[in-house]
């Protein structure tokens, strides 16, 4: 499961940290021609500063989470693989996710 953690400084991969659900990216990715779910969560640092008035994936605002689609598509793109975005979701869903 991909998570996409928001925080104020780079996060070493494989550090442990108290993380807040904002929301999940549900897409389906194509590669070779077979489709699985292939989804995103989005949280961000519990005892952040700078996201502290964000509590769902909708406060980071539509340019944020359109921005961030493109990104996953782009880079899907460079690896011959398809990725559409299927649905943006809150932090609820993407407990339920979890």
């Amino acid at each position: 499961m991909d998570v996409l953690v928001l925080a104020e400084e780079d996060l070493p991969v494989g550090c442990l940290l108290t993380l807040r659900l904002l929301g999940l990216i549900e897409a389906a990715q194509t590669e070779g021609g077979n489709t699985v779910r292939d989804d995103r969560i989005i949280g961000k640092v519990a005892q952040s500063r700078l996201f502290a008035d964000v509590t769902e994936v909708g406060d980071l605002g539509e340019a944020f989470t359109g921005e961030l689609g493109r990104f996953f598509v782009a880079y899907n793109a460079l690896k011959d693989q398809r990725f559409e975005i299927t649905s943006v979701d809150g932090a609820k869903r993407a407990a339920r996710r979890v």
